[in-house]
């Protein structure tokens, strides 16, 4: 084994540890029957369904989302007018 291809393994390895660790972000609420969300610097909402944790959501209020995964949920709202 070269340096270069045990450079290329723990780079791998390093890279499969990133993509367990879950991800943060902030949306707004564009639908709820059924859920929409999008993501902050996003165009467009995203056509999967989130889980909601947070509770009574309302259109245009503010969430805190994870996702672990790539499975998306609503960890908190933001706001009385969520």
């Amino acid at each position: 084994m070269t340096s270069l291809d045990y450079l290329v393994d723990v780079l791998a390895g390093m890279r499969q540890r990133l993509d367990l660790l879950p991800v943060f972000r902030w949306a707004a609420v564009v639908g709820t029957s059924p859920l929409r969300v999008q993501m902050d610097g996003d165009a467009t909402p995203l056509s999967a369904d989130p889980i909601n944790f947070a509770g009574d959501l309302k259109p245009g209020g503010r969430v805190w989302t994870v996702s672990v995964n790539r499975r998306r949920s609503e960890e908190r709202r933001v706001g009385k007018e969520c």
